[in-house]
C-alpha cells in the first residue's frame, strides 16, 4: 500500500502535465515584421515554470545558451527574465556586453535592454497581446 502511494506521488511530481498555458504574441514597435510568440506553462502545483518560444512549427525553450552567449533565466509567476553575456568579449565600443530580456504574461509585455561596451544602452520595446491556443 505504501509503495503504491509513493509511486502515485512520484508520478504526480514528475508529471509533465501543465495546468496553465498562456500564449502571447509580441511585435517589435519599430519593426512590423519582427513578431515572436511565447508560451508560459506551469504544472499543477506551480513548482515548475516554463517559458517557450515558437520557432517555425515547434515550441523551444526560451533563453538557452548557444555557441556565442551564456544565458541565465529566472522565472517567476507568469513571467521571466533572461540575462545574456557573450562568451568572448569583443573590442568594438558598440559591442554588446550584456543584454536583459523580459517577458510578462500578466499584462502582456516584452522588452530587451542591451548594454554596450561604450556605456550606451539600447532598449527594444514590443507590443504584446494574448492569443487563443487555437489561433
Amino acid at each position: 500500500m505504501k509503495t503504491k502511494l509513493l509511486t502515485i506521488c512520484l508520478l504526480l511530481f514528475s508529471s509533465q502535465v501543465f495546468a496553465e498555458d498562456i500564449i502571447i504574441k509580441c511585435q517589435q514597435t519599430d519593426k512590423k515584421n519582427n513578431i515572436h510568440v511565447y508560451k508560459y506553462s506551469e504544472n499543477l502545483f506551480g513548482l515548475f515554470k516554463k517559458i517557450e518560444l515558437r520557432k517555425e512549427i515547434k515550441w523551444v525553450d526560451w533563453c538557452t545558451s548557444n555557441d556565442e552567449n551564456i544565458r541565465e533565466i529566472e522565472t517567476s509567476k507568469l513571467g521571466g527574465t533572461c540575462v545574456s553575456l557573450p562568451k568572448v568579449a569583443k573590442s568594438s565600443s558598440s559591442a554588446v556586453i550584456k543584454s536583459r530580456s523580459f517577458v510578462d504574461f500578466v499584462q502582456p509585455a516584452r522588452k530587451i535592454v542591451y548594454n554596450h561596451q561604450s556605456g550606451q544602452t539600447t532598449t527594444l520595446h514590443f507590443k504584446c497581446s494574448f492569443i487563443e491556443k487555437n489561433e
